[in-house]
Formats: C-alpha cells, structure tokens, sequence
C-alpha cells in the first residue's frame, strides 16, 4: 500500500463522511458491543457492500475496544467444489503480509539479533550497493519504510536466480540514495524478509510461527502448504464486468506446491503470501493497538511500528512507519493505521484505531477492483466496521 497524496487524503475524507451517512445508527448492547438487532444491521450493510462488488467471498472481523472480537461472513471460498465462507476460512491476505511480517523482524531487534540501522550487508555475507552511491549502507529501517531505493521490479526472472545474483542487477535500483525516496517495493520487503532468515537461521514461516503465531494462538502461514490440511483456504477469483469469476489462485494446488529453501535465499515470502483466518487477523490488528507488552513484541517494539520514520535513521521522508501506512483523519475522530493488500482479485484490509485499540480485519476472494490508491470494497467496509464498533459522527447520540 503506497502513501497517498494530500488530495487523495483530502478526497477519500469526503467520500468518507458521505458514506457515513448512509449508513444507519447500530444498535449496541450496555457493553458498546453489537447486540442480535446491530448485528443482524451490520450484517445486511456488509452483504450489500459485496454484492455492489461482485464479491465471491469475504470474512470481516470487528476488533472491540475492550478485545472482543465478532465476525461476518459473505458467500464462497471456493465455487468448484462449492464451499460457503465461515469464521474458519482461511485468505490469502496480500501486501498485508508486510505489515504483519514486520512483528516478526521487530521481535529480531528487540532480541538483539538484527539492528534496524546497521548495513544489511553485515547480515547478507556479501556487499549490497546501489552501485550509484557505494559509500551509502543500506538498513533494515529503510527497507521497512520502503525508502531503500530499491524499484518495485520484478521479484524473480528465473526460478534459479539467488539473492546475491538478484541484487546485483544495476536496473533495480533507483537514481536516488538510499534512505532518500519513498517507493514502495515488493522486492525490497521480500528483501528484508531474507535479512531476518540469515539473521535467525529459520525459514520465514518458521520464525513467525515460534516469535508470533504459536504465542498468540493464530493459524496462520506463510503459503498455503503451510495452513493445516483440515482448514478451508479460499481461492481467488478475477472479477471483471459482468463476466463470471474466473479462477487466480488454486488453493489446493498450491497446497501441494510445497518446496523447501535454505533460510535467506527466498526474497519473495514476506512480499504477500501470508495466509490466516478472520480470528488470526482480528488476534494481530489487536496487537497493532496494544499500548502495552504483549506475549510477543514489548510496547516500545510496537511503538517504533507506529511511528512515522521521517528524519530517523538515516530516512529523509517516508511519511509511514515500519511497513504501517496512516489514514489519520479520514475517518472523523479516528487515528486509523494498518495496511491493505491486493493480488489475485483478492483485497484485504487490516487497520486499528491507536487511541481506542479497536480494529477491523477484511478479506475478500474476488471483487471487482480499481486501478487508484485504496480499493472501494476495502474503503466502504473498512468504513462499515469502524462505524459498527465506535459512535463516530453524526450518530454519536443516536447510537
């Protein structure tokens, strides 16, 4: 997800409070939470939502101020063999991957076993350069601020082609030096997954399943090989005009599609192929807000997170935190950060309210989407969820 300009700021606001009108007041229990009437409203606004969207199939968590977690579900995970969406569906969750990848990296730091703004090459075994600035080091805080100066190129263009040799190629990088320009670049997040792999000794997926998920009680992984054979994964589906939804992404075939790499040679893992379910995303949006220490990461790891890097580190302006975009003040009265991810007609949200600790958590397995900055579907339900967990705006009295 790449920053968005003042005007795309300025216009998704307006788009915002007008959606916000159109959606009714909720009816809530003595707790805040959804009683059977609010949850029974939210659930006829999502449905309606994904329709208006083609949507194949989507799961959406609401993460409460005090943890409480609730879940809707729309049509299918899979069309062949016909299979209904259920809070166990597992998504294929997208750049989202990068958000959540960076708990695992940050618990690395907070261990000591990597630096934020050391030169990577220390980690790697080998040089890495912009062969235009070879006095400039490149770190991990420029990597996860997507200011490394590195293109969003190509992430593999031969199924042999090693890290080293990868990033060697002189056409990836940019004209600028590291730590100067904010672009947003797949090859350089799957970049700072490989770090953490030569830093740990374990796969990716290994890392976050001891540093993260097994601490938190998710199902989570990374590819669908790794998500417990008795867990439904949603396939993707491209979505276009009034054609049938055709078929992205296999569930089950990837499922066989299991290979094993040594740890640090694979740069394409933590670029969006994390897979969990609506209770794993609502579980890390969750811990995105803590203000506190959690059982994986301390609060100051989590703060570093949700900081705007610009002027730390080495980093001119990159107008984010680490891997953590910012939509402050598009929603009235809400400090909202998180990601979104797209690929293969799927689209996924994950953002928190830093000031309350409520959170919503979206996938979707095909909608029809658009070529701009946030996606409509994700915009409008994120919008929803929010609006169905805080008193927001004009319905602050009649809520």
């Amino acid at each position: 997800m790449r920053n968005l300009s003042e005007r795309e700021l300025l216009i998704l606001r307006k788009k915002a409070r007008a959606f916000i009108e159109t959606i009714p007041p909720v009816a809530r229990s003595e707790s805040g939470c959804l009683n059977e009437e609010g949850t029974a409203q939210v659930q006829k606004c999502f449905e309606r939502i994904l329709r208006k969207h083609r949507a194949v199939g989507a799961a959406m968590v609401l993460v409460f101020p005090d943890g409480t977690e609730q879940f809707f579900c729309y049509g299918k995970a899979r069309r062949k063999p016909d299979t209904a969406v259920d809070p166990f569906t597992c998504f294929r969750v997208a750049s989202v991957t990068k958000l959540i990848s960076t708990f695992g990296v940050m618990s690395l730091v907070e261990n000591g076993e990597l630096s934020l703004d050391e030169d990577v090459s220390n980690v790697l075994g080998f040089s890495l350069r912009n062969p235009r600035f070879p006095e400039r080091v490149l770190t991990l805080r420029m990597l996860l601020t997507h200011t490394g100066g590195i293109k969003n190129a190509e992430l593999q263009r031969t199924g042999q082609e090693s890290l080293e040799e990868r990033f060697r190629d002189p056409d990836i990088w940019l004209e600028s030096a590291p730590g100067e320009r904010f672009l947003y670049s797949n090859l350089g997040a799957g970049l700072a997954g490989a770090i953490a792999e030569k830093a740990s000794g374990l796969r990716f997926d290994e890392l976050m399943q001891e540093r993260i998920f097994r601490p938190l009680g998710i199902c989570a992984g990374y590819g669908a090989a790794n998500i417990p054979s008795d867990r439904v994964i949603a396939d993707g589906y491209s979505v276009r005009g009034l054609f049938p939804p055709r078929l992205k992404y296999d569930a089950e075939y990837q499922r066989r599609q299991h290979t094993e790499q040594r740890p640090g040679e694979s740069y394409v893992t933590t670029v969006g192929r994390l897979i969990t379910d609506a209770h794993g995303l609502g579980t890390l949006a969750g811990l995105l807000a803590s203000k506190t220490d959690t059982k994986v990461l301390k609060k100051s790891s989590l703060e570093e997170m949700r900081t705007v890097q610009d002027g730390i580190g080495g980093i001119g302006k990159a107008g984010r935190g680490l891997n953590v975009a910012s939509l402050k003040g598009v929603i009235p009265e809400l400090n909202l950060i998180g990601h979104q991810g797209v690929a293969y007609g799927m689209c996924s949200e994950l953002f928190a309210d830093t000031e309350s600790g409520a959170g919503v958590g979206i996938m979707t397995n095909g909608v029809c989407l658009n070529r701009i900055a946030l996606q409509p579907v994700g915009e409008e339900l994120l919008l929803l969820g929010m609006c169905a967990i805080r008193k927001i705006g004009a319905f602050t009295d009649s809520m």
